[in-house]
């Protein structure tokens, strides 16, 4: 008994350090676990912290690039508005004018919202319509353009040349043309005056070789031809002391041949006359006269060629201060072309016209034919030196040249209308003489 009342307090001792024992073995654990867990959270939020830098870092990234963006966008929209050449932004696809800036709206005489929303087709810019679908076309194959020379108009129906260059630029992920025309109205009117200038140079040079040339053949011929005049007037004389058919028949063939020398005289004469006044100063001429002496020269090729000449010329036209041979070599130059457009054509006709409205103050000539024509593309350029449309070896690109300098000189206007295979009118204007 005494011995079960030891044990107790053994037993119990016992028990207590079993509880203490697992007490600090739970303890022990749940540091541990404490522990792992402040350490899953240290590194969850180390981990957080590195994703919030790197966030913090996009974010400041993404601002400073929308800055730039912005700021790149402002200088651009600035320069676009501000640039002195006139520039605009259209479309690829449908090229719709989307941004002009105020240079192009200044030069055009337009306004924004009568611009923007429109095609480069409905604006209508470039003066030729044919070169503005050329000038589309060959956009839309290469993608760009650099310094492409082409005429424009404005509102006002000024023409004026440019150089038009084209890139494709990207806005807002969409890709754009970016345009931009240089007026080089005045270098062309330079050129102008520096080419028309040369070209009365030669015109002067070779109406003086000409002339010299005309004399000396007429010279030449006039006496032969005053001795066969003489011959043929014994010839009728003595036929006609003869009685009898025959003689009748020689009489009439006799004088045929006269009338046909006499014309030959008449040239001879009008080309001794050209070689005398080949250097003379302008003096008041008829328009009609010159005409004629022109087609003392021209008249029986055009007729050769099988070529119907129809001559509508005013009656009482005014008198124009003139040089007579200049103008008649323009005619010359106008008819040559007309007949070598009328080849293989048919029924090949020409017509010329004269004339004068009272309350102008000047004379309208027209020289007007059916043949092949000049293609649109073509017209702007029949003026300029060295620029032909006939084939190689059969022009040299001078004559009408040189006829644009002498109308100029007279202080007149030429100009031509022309639809391909349907015909060709060149218009000339000169003024009255003031004496008129």
């Amino acid at each position: 008994m005494q011995l079960k009342y030891l044990l107790i307090p053994s037993v119990i001792t016992i028990i207590f350090l079993i509880i203490l024992h697992i007490k600090v073995i739970h303890n022990m654990y749940k540091t541990k676990h404490e522990n792992n867990l402040l350490e899953k959270k240290s590194k969850s939020v180390d981990q957080l912290n590195k994703i919030t830098a790197i966030l913090h870092e996009e974010v400041n990234f993404r601002r400073e690039a929308q800055d730039e963006l912005q700021l790149s966008e402002a200088k651009f929209a600035s320069a676009f508005q501000h640039n002195s050449n006139p520039m605009m932004i259209f479309t690829v696809n449908n090229h719709t004018l989307t941004d002009v800036n105020t240079s192009f709206l200044r030069l055009f005489g337009l306004k924004a919202d009568e611009v923007t929303g429109s095609s480069l087709d409905q604006l209508n810019i470039i003066h030729d319509h044919d070169e503005n679908i050329n000038v589309l076309t060959k956009l839309d194959k290469e993608g760009s353009l650099r310094n492409y020379e082409v005429m424009i108009k404005t509102n006002d129906h000024k023409k004026i040349y440019t150089l038009l260059s084209v890139d494709k630029i990207d806005i807002n992920d969409a890709t754009y043309y970016l345009a931009s025309i240089k007026d080089i109205s005045e270098y062309k009117i330079m050129e102008l005056e520096r080419k028309t200038f040369q070209i009365n140079m030669l015109s002067n040079s070779k109406l003086t070789t000409l002339g010299e040339m005309s004399s000396g053949i007429a010279y030449e011929i006039e006496q032969p031809l005053a001795n066969i005049n003489s011959t043929i007037n014994s010839l009728i004389t003595c036929a006609k002391t003869t009685d009898g058919l025959l003689s009748n028949t020689i009489v009439r063939q006799l004088e045929e041949i006269t009338i046909y020398s006499q014309k030959i005289s008449k040239i001879l004469n009008h080309l001794i006359a050209f070689g005398s006044q080949s250097g003379i100063k302008p003096v008041d001429s008829s328009l009609q006269k010159i005409l004629n002496d022109t087609l003392l020269l021209m008249q029986e090729r055009i007729k050769m060629e099988g070529i119907d000449l129809n001559i509508l010329i005013q009656d009482n036209l005014p008198l124009i201060h003139a040089n007579p041979n200049k103008l008649e070599q323009v005619f010359i130059n106008l008819i040559t072309n007309s007949i070598e457009a009328l080849k293989d054509r048919e029924n090949p006709q020409i017509t010329i016209s004269i004339n004068y409205y009272p309350n102008g103050k000047s004379i309208s000539i027209k020289i007007m034919d059916n043949g092949i024509g000049i293609k649109k593309i073509c017209l702007d350029k029949i003026f300029e030196p060295f620029y032909t449309t006939k084939t190689s070896g059969n022009g040299n690109g001078f004559g009408l040249a040189i006829s644009y300098g002498i109308i100029n000189e007279h202080l007149g206007t030429i100009y031509c209308e022309s639809e391909y295979n349907l015909g060709t009118t060149f218009t000339i204007h000169l003024p009255i003489s003031e004496k008129t």
